[in-house]
């Protein structure tokens, strides 16, 4: 799941890009990342995620990996604790 848009904003050659219109490029390339990746589960997406079983398949990844480190002598440390 590549969401990394390629943004490319054109701006007048003899204009700096201040710090205030960089920072603006950077939020205005997040929030379409971030719309891109909400379409994978939008309900109006013919090929949507379903999120149940996105869900169950990450949580199987995250057990198999943390039980192979556990057995090859890497201690997982469990974070705040979730409600799941």
């Amino acid at each position: 799941m590549g969401y990394l848009k390629n943004v490319s904003y054109i701006y007048p050659k003899e204009r700096d890009m201040t710090e205030e219109i960089a920072e603006l490029v950077n939020r205005l390339a997040d929030i379409e990342n971030e719309i891109a990746m909400l379409w994978d589960y939008h309900q109006d997406n013919p090929d949507k995620i379903n999120v149940e079983d996105r869900f169950n398949q990450l949580q199987r990844d995250a057990a198999g990996i943390e039980d192979y480190l556990q057995v090859n002598g890497f201690e997982v440390e469990e974070e705040d604790e979730l409600p799941f």
